[in-house]
């Protein structure tokens, strides 16, 4: 399963939900005192798994890259499918890349 961490106490707005694939496959992280918040707006009500936590064990991505082909599906980090991604930060196969 894949992990992603929020560590705002009140999370941005999200103007579109996230794919299914995702809210129902990434477990969302999130601080302690902050899960009812979350469950309670747009986009990110949709995750079915938010665990409190009071410490993060990372804050972002080192050193991974991806390459990118007419196949494969990309999504951006607010959960929106790119169809050609160019240089920068994406969620690809449950995981963040970065694209060069």
């Amino acid at each position: 399963m894949s992990v992603f961490y929020s560590k705002a106490a009140i999370p941005g707005l999200m103007l579109n939900d996230p794919p299914t694939e995702i809210s129902e496959r990434v477990t969302l992280y999130v601080p302690v005192g902050a899960k009812a918040t979350y469950e309670s707006l747009r986009g990110w009500k949709k995750f079915k798994n938010i665990i409190e936590v009071n410490a993060f064990p990372y804050s972002g991505v080192d050193g991974i890259t991806a390459p990118t082909t007419d196949d494969d599906v990309y999504y951006d980090l607010r959960g929106i499918r790119v169809k050609k991604p160019s240089c920068g930060l994406y969620i690809h196969r449950g995981k963040v890349v970065a694209v060069p």
